[in-house]
This record gives C-alpha cells, sequence and structure tokens, in this order.
C-alpha cells in the first residue's frame, strides 16, 4: 500500500478536486433564495413568482397559461396554442433561461436576485 501511494499519490487529490468540483457546479444549478420566474405578458410583466415557491400559476389576464415551479425551477405545463412549444422547453432554472410562447406573447424568464432591468453593455 505503502508503494501504491507513493507513486500514485496525486491520484486521491484528483478525486477529491472533481468531487469539489461536481458539489459546486450542482450547488450553482439550483436556484437561490431571492431568484424569480418572470412572466410578461405582450412585454409587459404580469407576474413574478419566488423559485422557491412551489406550485402552479395561471395568469389572470390569460388563464389559458398555466405554469409550475418545483425544484427550484419554472416551466410552462399548459398552454392553449397549436404547437406547444413552451411546454416542450421543460424546467429552467438558471439565470437569463427563456421558454416562449408566440401564439400568446407569453414568455418566461429566470432572473436571479438583486438583477436591474438595465442593460449589461450595449452595442453598436
Amino acid at each position: 500500500m505503502k508503494d501504491f501511494l507513493k507513486k500514485h499519490w496525486w491520484e486521491p487529490l484528483l478525486l477529491l478536486a472533481a468531487a469539489v468540483l461536481c458539489f459546486l457546479w450542482m450547488r450553482g444549478s439550483f436556484a437561490r433564495p431571492g431568484d424569480i420566474a418572470r412572466i410578461t405578458l405582450s412585454g409587459s410583466v404580469v407576474m413574478e413568482v419566488p423559485l422557491d415557491k412551489s406550485g402552479v400559476y395561471s395568469l389572470k389576464e390569460d388563464p389559458s397559461i398555466r405554469f409550475e415551479i418545483k425544484n427550484g425551477a419554472a416551466a410552462f405545463v399548459d398552454a392553449d396554442c397549436p404547437d406547444k412549444i413552451c411546454e416542450n422547453e421543460g424546467f429552467l432554472s438558471k439565470d437569463g433561461q427563456t421558454a416562449v410562447c408566440l401564439p400568446r406573447r407569453v414568455s418566461l424568464t429566470i432572473v436571479t436576485a438583486g438583477e436591474s432591468d438595465e442593460p449589461d453593455m450595449i452595442t453598436r
């Protein structure tokens, strides 16, 4: 055993480093307190729901659109549109991910806590 550790001392360190990286990656994959699902209708924000409040929600302005929040992620679960592309996007959990129902002009965007509506940069 001592001979093995003398020659391969770096392998346990490599495994430990990989485990730490996996942990950090998984930690970043889940919603942090304050992350929200922002719902817009025709470009106007109509609802913001924290990702830590599980449930199925519908819009007052268009009850045919329903979305679900669970395990720190949000998704369209029922949309009264012909193609259902928005439902096929699945659950979104990372900052900036967006699903759109074009026929109903509804979008669902994940927004990180403390984010402002100002642009990050302007290009020409």
